[in-house]
């Protein structure tokens, strides 16, 4: 290898070199600038759904009218039930189950209403509803028959 050709290949080397030893003595600092730790809040598990509103929002569905209508159970449960009708002729209604409020949407039924959520079904006829899971051989939960006394 020439006199030349070793300063050419040497030239072409140094920043490289530079470079590389720049960035391990950078590396070697540590970090220059650093993100601000944030520190996410745990949150608060719920031990019971939070209060029932006959509210709902969802894009497109405009609600018409809406009630809360309150049940006694057989195993002495009082349940809350919000009913929502919408101006395009939807229904739905929000129990809580197992804690949490659920969104049951209506379904065609031979006689009163039936609602569904999941493998819940809410099955209601003037002042009496029944819930069961299909899940469970449609066996009532609650005890049997709610009543809201209408």
């Amino acid at each position: 290898m020439t006199t030349l050709s070793r300063k050419i290949m040497y030239g072409a080397i140094k920043p490289v070199i530079s470079l590389l030893i720049t960035g391990l003595l950078a590396s070697a600092a540590g970090p220059v600038f650093s993100a601000p730790r944030t520190t996410v809040p745990p949150r608060p598990v719920a031990a019971a759904p939070p209060p029932l509103e006959p509210s709902l929002t969802l894009p497109g569905i405009i609600p018409l009218n809406q009630q809360t209508v309150s049940y006694s159970c057989g195993d002495g449960t009082s349940l809350s039930v919000a009913y929502i009708n919408t101006q395009d002729g939807q229904s739905f209604a929000i129990l809580p189950i197992d804690g949490k409020n659920r969104l049951f949407v209506i379904l065609p039924s031979g006689s009163g209403a039936r609602y569904c959520s999941g493998p819940y079904v809410w099955w209601n006829k003037g002042a009496e509803a029944t819930l069961w899971d299909e899940r469970n051989a449609r066996r009532p939960l609650l005890g049997g028959t709610c009543s809201s006394g209408k």
